[in-house]
Order: structure tokens, then sequence, then C-alpha cells
């Protein structure tokens, strides 16, 4: 009894490889069919019109054979007239499909490699797939399960290529079927528990139906009668749900060979003859249940002997083994001989029994033999052995990516820290730019602040004595017997003194106008300090008040520019005059001496001494006060910073002031010569 079963589940299960055409409910068929056929004239000659002639031909594949292939070849005709590839290789699938139901398999063959071709060549994935599934099922049904397995595993391969679950799980019901064939259960259960996978993600509840088959069959090998039962139940279930009535038949077919009460039985397995009879009685599945009813025959005679129950059941038989034949379908075949073979010895004929027996075992042993197993075996582990390459290639570029990816990582993150160093760099120096920048502005700020008043001083100075000799000229013109004789040539030399004085502070304001100008260099020669010292005198000899007095140790040599020197000197003995205002008895001393280090120019007056206010425009270059002092500590500091003569004084109230002027200087000859570096831009910025 369970070898019927079996051999019937085995033909459900590949079923599935049938692609590229569907069942539709006999009503909706007739319709469609109908609004086709009344259609089909108005149609325009285009691709539109092979699909039409496809779809119509698929509505008469269950019902009219002659029919389903006068309307597909006409929409192969049309398709190849319109040269479109897509339309040829369905059609020819479509053809192929029915010659093989029909058994036609060697022109099956033909018309299926041509779609095959057709669908590489125009890179149709799924259509590919649907191909190679239906040759695999063209050769298991002639008992070639090596060719077959080929076909399936390459099927296979290309659906997870693209990780289509719908097709894995259509190939996977093949698969199961081809190890269940070989009674390969532990491979069987591994591909029907992936079809049931995958049929769940794809939600196509016609391969978990024929995956729950798979699985009731693995069951009931193991001897696990309520497991195999559960299984099949879930089978019935789906297709009764899912309005599948083919797949309900052969549910129940399988579901009768499960009962132990051989009448309810064959009730049930009659009620899935009826459906077959009525939608497809010449499928491989409708085959298989003329086995299942003769076995159930069988079995009745066997518990209540009644010559009917064997009439039956050799009739049958008899129908199986017609069918399988012109189907050539060998598996059917071989189990429909070993079952007429025990029914002949039932009924005595030993001899007709030994025959059926002997072509049983012929074909049996060619499709159950080890080597198939073992060359079906060699395809699997060929496809693992491909599987792991491909998954070690996979790992290998994986790990390549990664490594790729970490280097550029490490290589972006180092032009980042070059970048951000970069950046940080530049800012740093844009930071010290803005500074040196601020600075700059300040002082040049504080410069243009120092030079307004400056030359405000500047217009004190020079107004004083042009105002005098002003007022000289109107009181001569106006009133000239105001003045003796001896006033008027008093008066007339302290304005030519006054002039020459202020012809002389002309000339140093030039002089230190110049000085303010960038690399401006004075001109070094070499100075008598004796003839400044005399210059100095005849300049200031006419104030009367003052004792001026000059000493010079060794006869002191400058080299220096005059012009530079000569004004400094004027202006500290001007300053120092100015401060002997209030003094008894005032004294000036201009002193020349050298050491080893250079010479040094000092004057020391006997005045009130200075206050800190005095010594202020000495040391900040871009202070100017407004007081009215001269211009000549500005003069003198500016003119001493430019060949760079260091300035120091002391300043002792009620004692007087001593001002220094040091020359750095070396022995050159018999004199000591002042050097003077490279100049210093004046304190004007």
């Amino acid at each position: 009894m369970n070898g019927f079963f079996n051999k019937g589940m085995l033909s459900i299960c590949i079923l599935c490889g049938m692609t590229g055409i569907k069942s539709t409910a006999q009503d909706s068929r007739k319709k469609d069919t109908d609004s086709l056929r009344k259609n089909l004239s108005l149609i325009k000659e285009d691709t539109n019109k092979v699909l039409a002639y496809v779809k119509l031909g698929s509505l008469y594949y269950q019902t009219n054979p002659d029919s389903f292939f006068r309307y597909t070849h006409q929409g192969l005709a049309l398709a190849r007239a319109l040269k479109w590839k897509r339309g040829i290789a369905n059609c020819t699938n479509n053809i192929g499909l029915l010659l093989s139901d029909t058994g036609n398999y060697s022109l099956a063959i033909t018309y299926l490699k041509e779609s095959l071709r057709i669908n590489r060549e125009i890179q149709s994935r799924l259509n590919i797939i649907n191909n190679l599934t239906n040759l695999g099922r063209i050769y298991y049904r002639q008992g070639d399960f090596i060719t077959s397995s080929d076909y399936y595993f390459d099927a296979l391969q290309a659906a997870e290529k693209i990780n289509n679950h719908e097709k894995i799980a259509m190939i996977g019901t093949n698969l199961t079927a081809t190890f269940c064939s070989q009674k390969d259960w532990v491979k069987g259960e591994k591909y029907a528990l992936l079809t049931l996978h995958h049929s769940e993600l794809a939600n196509a509840p016609m391969h978990t139906f024929k995956a729950l088959i798979a699985l009731g069959e693995i069951s009931l090998q193991r001897s696990d009668t309520l497991k195999a039962r559960t299984y099949l139940k879930k089978a019935l279930h789906t297709s009764v749900k899912n309005e599948l009535r083919l797949m309900s038949a052969e549910a129940l077919n399988n579901l009768a060979g499960l009962n132990a009460n051989y009448d309810s039985a064959l009730m049930t397995a009659m009620e899935a003859r009826k459906i077959f009879d009525e939608m497809n009685p010449n499928s491989i599945s409708a085959v298989m249940n003329l086995g299942v009813v003769a076995s159930l025959y069988l079995n009745l005679y066997q518990s209540r002997p009644q010559p009917g129950y064997i009439k039956n059941a050799e009739y049958y038989l008899n129908e199986q083994i017609k069918k399988c034949t012109d189907f050539k379908y060998a598996e059917g075949l071989a189990s429909g001989l070993k079952q007429m073979a025990l029914l002949q010895e039932m009924k005595g004929n030993f001899a007709l029994a030994y025959q059926y027996n002997k072509q049983f075992h012929h074909i049996n042993d060619s499709l159950f033999s080890q080597e198939n197993k073992n060359k079906i075996a060699a395809i699997e582990g060929q496809r693992e052995v491909a599987l792991r390459d491909r998954k070690i290639a996979l790992n290998k570029q994986e790990l390549l990516d990664k490594e790729n990816q970490l280097i550029a990582v490490i290589a972006g993150s180092v032009v980042l820290s070059m970048a951000g160093m970069f950046f940080y760099y530049q800012n740093k120096i844009r930071q010290r730019t803005n500074e040196k920048l601020l600075r700059l502005n300040t002082k040049l700020d504080q410069a243009n602040q120092a030079k307004a008043k400056i030359f405000a001083i500047i217009s004190h100075d020079l107004r004083g004595p042009i105002a005098r000799l002003i007022h000289f000229l109107h009181l001569q013109k106006e009133a000239p017997d105001l003045l003796s004789k001896e006033q008027v040539i008093d008066h007339q030399q302290r304005i030519t003194a006054s002039a020459e004085n202020l012809l002389h502070t002309m000339e140093e304001i030039l002089l230190w106008s110049k000085g303010q100008l960038e690399n401006f260099k004075p001109s070094l020669q070499p100075i008598v300090v004796q003839d400044l010292f005399h210059r100095l005198g005849k300049s200031y000899e006419h104030v009367d008040r003052v004792s001026i007095s000059f000493e010079n140790a060794g006869n002191c040599i400058l080299i220096s520019d005059e012009n530079f020197v000569y004004p400094i000197l004027q202006n500290l003995t001007a300053n120092a005059i100015k401060a002997l205002a209030q003094t008894q008895e005032p004294k000036i001393a201009w002193r020349a001496t050298q050491n080893d280090r250079g010479i040094i120019l000092s004057i020391t007056d006997n005045g009130p001494g200075m206050k800190d206010s005095w010594e202020e425009p000495l040391e900040n270059i871009n202070k100017v006060t407004s007081e009215a002092n001269g211009f000549g500590f500005y003069i003198i500091r500016d003119l001493a910073n430019i060949i760079q003569c260091t300035i120091s004084a002391d300043s002792h109230p009620g004692q007087g002031t001593t001002f220094r002027l040091f020359f750095q200087a070396k022995k050159d000859g018999d004199h000591y010569q002042s050097v003077l570096k490279e100049p210093s831009v004046s304190g004007a910025e």
C-alpha cells in the first residue's frame, strides 16, 4: 500500500515543475475563452495579438490540446514575423510543455531548448529558470534522474543568484521528488524544508502544498504515521483555502493511502478520481491515482475476497500501465507492473506474474541503481563545492573591500588630519598676522596722534620768533622815535639771532621729517668733536646771562652724520638754557670723554632739575605732550635713534641735570671712531 502512496506522491511533487501555464477555474476559463475568441480579429497584428494567442491557448491547455496547439502556433508564427524574441520564447516554451504532457518528449525537448536559447540571448532570467526546470521535469519523467538533476541544480543556482523565493521553492519541489525517488529521505527532507521556507516567503500556496505533501511522505517512510497525516491534512487545508482543486485531489489521493479503513479510503480515492477526470484526466497525478484505486481494491480483495474487487483492480492497473507507457513515465510504469505481478499471483497466473515481475525489476533497477544515486550525489556535491567556492570568493572580495575601505578611511583620516593641521597652522599665522596688524595699527594711530601734537608744537615754536620780528617791524614803522639808537641796534641784533635760530629750527624740522621716511640712511663722515663744540658756542654767544663751557678730553673724533649730531647738541643746549631761566649764576658745561667702549658727549646744567614728564618723550616714542617745552626733545629722540646714539640722563632737584650721548666706537689708528650699525626706522611708523 505504501508503495502506491509513495509513487503517487512523487508524481505530484514534480508537477510543480510545469511553469509558464496556470490553471483557471472552469467558469472563468470559459468566459475568458469566449471573450478572447470574439475580440481576436479586432486586435492589431502586433505583440499584443501574440499575447492574446498565448493566453487563449493556455485556456485550452487542460481541456482541448488541439485548440491549444492551434492558437499557440498562430502566436508563434506572428511572433516570428514580428521578430519578437520574447514572444517566440514564450510560445515555444508553452508548446514544449504540452508536448511533454502528451508523452512526445523528444519534440518537447527541442521546443524547450529553443526557448532556453532565446531567453539566454535576451537575458530573461526568470524564463531561463522556467526552461531549465521544465527540461529537468521531462528527463525526470523518462527516469533520467542524472540529467534532470543537472537541469534542476542549474535552475536553483540561477534562482538563488537573483534571490527569487518563488522560483527557489518551485525548483525545491522537483529536487525533493528526485531524492525521494532515490529513497534518499535525508536530502529529500532537506529540499522539502527549503521549499516550505521559500514558498512562505513568496506567499506561494501551490509550492507550500507540494512541500507539505513531500514531508508527509518522508514522515511515512520513517514510520511516523501521525506526523505524516498532520502534514497531509495541512496540505489539504492549503489547497482548499486557495481553491486549488487539482491539488485537493492530490491530497485526498495521498490521505486515502493512510486510511486503514479500506472502504473509507476507497471513497476518498474515488473522490479524487472524480476531480481528476473533470479537470485533467491525463495528468501524472491522475495516472498515479489509478494505481492508488487499484491498490485499495487489492487490499479489499485480500480482506474480503470478491471477484468484483480483483476485476476492478486489474482494470485500473491496466489503465495505469497503458497511460504510463503512452506518456513514457518510467517510474509510474514500474509501480503498475509491480502491482500487476502481485494481482496475477493472486489469480494463480504465475507465468504471467513472473513476466510482469521481470519487467518491473528491469525498469526499477535502471531507475534506482546505486550508480544513479552516486551520480546524482556527485551533481549535488559539485553544486555544494561551487557554492562554497562562490562563498569563499565572496568572502575574499568582502575582505578585500573591507581592506580597501580601511585604507580609504586611513587615507581620509590622514588627509583630514593634514587639512586640520594646515587650517590650524593657517589660523595661527592669521592670528599672529592679525595681532601684528593690530599692533601696527595701534602704533600708526598713536604716531598719527603724536604727529598731530608735534605739528601743534612746531606751530608754537615757529610763531614766537616770527611774532616778535613782526612786532618790532610794526613798531619801527609806526613809532620809530620810541626807541633809542642803542635800543634799535640791540633789538636788531636780538632779532637777527632769533631769526638765525628760527632758521636752524626749520632745518632741524626738515631733517627730522626726512628721518621719518623708511629706509632713510645718514651719511657717515668723521666728525671732530672740537669743531662741533666751536660751532655750538658761536650759535649761543649772544646769550649773555648763561655761562657755557666746553671740555674735549682726548680730541675725540666721531664717525657719524654731523647734520644729525649737531641738532641733538643744539636742542639739548636750548632746553638747558630754558631750564636755567630762574637760576642765579646759570652754567652749562659740555664735555667729551672716551673709554674702551666708545665716546660720550655730556651736557650738565645747575638748574632746578627735570620733572618726570621731561623724560617721557625720550622713553616713549609714541607719546607727545602738549606742554610748551618745545619740539627739541622729540627731535633729539628721533635723530638719536637714526644714528643709533644712546641717550641717558640724571637729574637731581635743586642740583641740575646731566644728559649723556653715547656713541659706540672702535680703535682705528690713534683715534677712537664711532661705529654705526644699520639704521633703525624712527619712532613714527
